[in-house]
């Protein structure tokens, strides 16, 4: 099958660029694959990944970008267009008429609105179901973002490193970029009425206001900001705890990688985990409180945690590797290359 995948994004690198890269990197051991984005998401991909690239900086329906679009996807004569996140999307849509009939397929990878123009797919994707459910009226299938196993990392044999280890206090860790989205400041605020540690591991925009809480709040002593770090697997697995304190979420790639990593994780019900953990270990967002109490519980529980983890760990293990999510999506493939067909 040859598929050619579009991402629009013009900056940055994070969750939905990663699982983008993943899939078609797998999916170029045997299919031919082409991924049509600029060339700072392109350089990730792997080397069997065809990579046309367009520049993603003009709108959506700016004539110059809908050409060179449909100019790439043209060029490589798929036998699938799919369609990630909502300017992507928007895109093969409004490229549309200027195509032959080929199968569309579109993935959103967070809750959104104003996309009835997906009814114009063939089938659409969401990677969690409140992303679906957030379509209104338009069908989907769940998808859950998933990723290649990984090893777990060796124990370093020196922690000195590593802040507050074997000090008497659980330490808490989270991961993510330093945005409004992540609620790191709600994850601040419960810290004081938990005897605990918290590594905040990342790097982005709120640093400094994040910082500055966090000497407000009288934490210096108790949280560390790693900034960006190249061995992050390592860090969660020397942490006690993982927590996600999110505002909003697709699917927070972040949880894949700590369920892999078998790390128990405490959290907020937001879209994907709210699918994944137990109802006793989430709070609603923003409710420092309430992610106070589940951090103090996770911290007097904390040799019993591995066990009750574990059903959590073998679905993970089972749903969300990145060879499941890729034979469910290529069974999405066949569905709209017969609706496009029987059309």
């Amino acid at each position: 099958m040859r598929i050619c995948h579009i991402i629009a994004t013009v900056h940055g690198w994070g969750g939905l660029e990663r699982c983008v890269t993943d899939l078609a990197t797998f999916q170029s051991a045997s299919h031919d694959v082409a991924v049509v984005g600029t060339a700072d998401v392109l350089k990730h991909m792997g080397p069997a990944v065809q990579k046309l690239i367009v520049p993603m900086h003009h709108s959506r329906r700016d004539p110059r970008l809908l050409w060179a679009v449909r100019r790439a996807v043209l060029d490589f004569r798929p036998d699938v267009i799919h369609a990630h996140a909502g300017k992507g999307a928007a895109l093969v849509n409004n490229v549309r008429w200027l195509l032959p009939r080929l199968p569309r397929v579109a993935t959103i990878h967070g809750t959104k609105r104003r996309l009835g123009f997906l009814r114009h797919f063939d089938r659409v994707i969401a990677v969690s179901r409140r992303a679906g459910q957030s379509l209104g009226r338009v069908p989907f299938t769940v998808v859950w973002n998933a990723i290649p196993p990984q090893p777990v990392p060796p124990r370093p044999a020196d922690l000195s490193p590593y802040p507050f280890l074997g000090r008497g206090r659980p330490v808490f860790a989270t991961v993510g970029r330093l945005v409004e989205e992540k609620a790191f400041d709600v994850l601040l605020r419960a810290l004081p009425t938990v005897d605990a540690c918290l590594w905040i591991i990342g790097d982005g925009a709120l640093r400094g206001e994040l910082e500055a809480l966090t000497a407000k709040l009288n934490l210096t002593d108790r949280v560390w900001f790693t900034g960006f770090r190249s061995d992050v697997p390592t860090l969660m697995c020397l942490a006690d705890v993982m927590v996600i304190s999110s505002r909003r979420e697709g699917f927070p790639l972040a949880l894949v990688e700590m369920l892999h990593l078998r790390r128990p994780v405490v959290g907020t019900r937001v879209a994907g985990v709210e699918e994944i953990l137990p109802a006793e270990w989430m709070c609603e967002p923003e409710d420092a409180t309430g992610l106070a109490d589940l951090m103090r519980k996770a911290a007097e529980q904390l040799p019993s945690l591995p066990g009750e983890f574990k059903p959590v760990f073998d679905l993970a293990a089972r749903e969300l590797r990145l060879d499941a999510a890729a034979r469910k999506v290529e069974a999405v493939y066949h569905e709209a290359v017969h609706t496009s067909t029987a059309r």
